[in-house]
């Protein structure tokens, strides 16, 4: 998990992971990546349209899709008007996945630990005296800081989902673990639609599902050395890193009709240097008989528009390697992003200087997790509906999303005791 910082200062490696930010290849332009994303949404079962019809007032056209398709709700209704979702798992462009073999080992981190120390919690973790012999020697470092070992693939392979559960644990506490501190999400109710159209053998699927342990409500996987050590072509790597990288995020349509707030609806969205027409879009849209939908990409910001659904392009450039979560939140109004908004000490400064904090949040609001020191874990955008728009990390195998706010703080409280609180902070000037 990223580092404390003050409220408002920015956590640079949220997500980073072991083969996150391997070298890419040539660079494509941003409409190539939107043809990936609607292939995933093709093959999670949701539709691309910005505007569709619907049939009728008795039927609406969610409650149609509904009885074909599990992954389509309906929010709760509000001065934003009604949205409708559409869950959808976005994976990185395969340029982006790295295919070559893994060349470090697996090592576990154990700071200020003795040898003795970490084998009885070994054995207070579940391992049997056989599974603990099995690590020979040459596997054990013990030094000042603490004891480093390297287990044998057949040991993370035989490791039960609860003994796995319980060592990774106290591994997540060390940031050195980054595979434990840092581990990749699968939510237990979408685990088939998470595994499914990957390009893997049934085999392959079924070793990552082997070695997933659980969390609080989250099924976590943290063994990705292991996998790429039983894949023999570049290809089957690449669909590998595509796989275990997907993001479960969603689309969002807002639902127009005739019994439509039209006037709460415009005041809700509108902000200061929006093009006019607004309020004739969510007229037109209502007007339609049985009503209608428009993408909520369309009362988005310009900047918010732009990177939605995007994974960040290749670049040398160490500024655009740093856009994080706090570069994302507070850019979310400005027609051209500040790089220096990826810097903690100046985000912070820039959260103190520009924006107040509310109780009750509205569109383009911030949205600071923070933990029990009252330091931020992670800001976001909010825009309806508990809706908000993100960047987990700032590594390129995040792509800009919309998650709901339970699921972010769900996902950054992972590795703690309690849950992270969730403070507001609205843009004064």
């Amino acid at each position: 998990m990223p580092q404390k910082r003050s409220v408002g200062r920015v956590d640079r490696g949220e997500a980073s992971g072991k083969n996150s930010e391997s070298s890419g290849s040539p660079r494509r332009s941003r409409a190539a990546y939107a043809l990936g994303v609607l292939a995933a949404v093709a093959a999670a079962g949701g539709t691309g349209f910005l505007l569709r019809p619907g049939a009728s007032h008795a039927l609406s056209a969610h409650a149609q899709r509904a009885l074909q398709n599990s992954r389509n709700f309906q929010g709760r209704r509000g001065p934003w008007g009604l949205i409708e979702y559409s869950r959808i798992a976005i994976s990185m462009p395969i340029e982006y996945a790295p295919g070559e073999p893994d060349p470090e080992p697996t090592r576990w981190w154990f700071r200020g630990a003795t040898r003795e120390r970490v084998a009885s919690l070994f054995a207070e973790a579940g391992l049997t005296p056989a599974q603990v012999g099995s690590i020979e020697p040459a596997r054990w470092q013990e030094s000042p800081e603490g004891v480093v070992v390297a287990p044998p693939d057949k040991l993370l392979l035989d490791m039960s989902p609860q003994v796995r559960s319980r060592i990774y644990g106290v591994l997540a506490q060390d940031e050195r673990n980054g595979a434990q501190a840092v581990p990749e999400f699968v939510y237990r109710e979408y685990i088939d639609e998470r595994f499914d159209s990957t390009g893997l053998s049934e085999a392959t699927v079924a070793l990552i599902r082997r070695l997933l342990y659980p969390r609080k409500s989250l099924l976590l996987f943290s063994d990705a050395s292991v996998v790429m050590g039983t894949l023999q072509t570049s290809l089957e790597r690449q669909h590998f890193n595509q796989t275990v990288h997907r993001r479960t995020t969603m689309m969002a349509q807002l639902i127009l009709d005739r019994s439509s707030d039209i006037d709460a609806m415009v005041a809700y969205w509108d902000f200061m240097g929006r093009s006019k027409g607004l309020r004739s879009l969510f007229e037109s849209i209502s007007r339609i008989p049985g009503g209608g939908e428009l993408d909520v990409s369309h009362v988005l910001t310009p900047f918010a528009r732009q990177h939605l659904y995007a994974f960040p392009d290749p670049s040398d450039n160490p500024e655009v390697l740093r856009r994080d979560c706090g570069w994302t939140a507070l850019n979310f109004f400005n027609d051209e992003p500040d790089d220096h908004l990826s810097h903690p000490e100046y985000a912070a400064q820039v959260l103190q200087r520009d924006y107040q904090r509310v109780t009750e949040p509205r569109f383009g609001d911030v949205v600071a997790l923070v933990d029990e020191n009252d330091d931020s874990v992670h800001l976001a955008t909010y825009l309806a509906d508990d809706l908000t728009f993100t960047k987990n990390g700032h590594n390129r195998t995040q792509p800009w999303m919309l998650l709901k706010l339970h699921e972010l703080v769900e996902q950054y409280s992972i590795n703690r005791a309690r849950d992270l609180n969730v403070w507001f902070f609205r843009r004064t000037r």
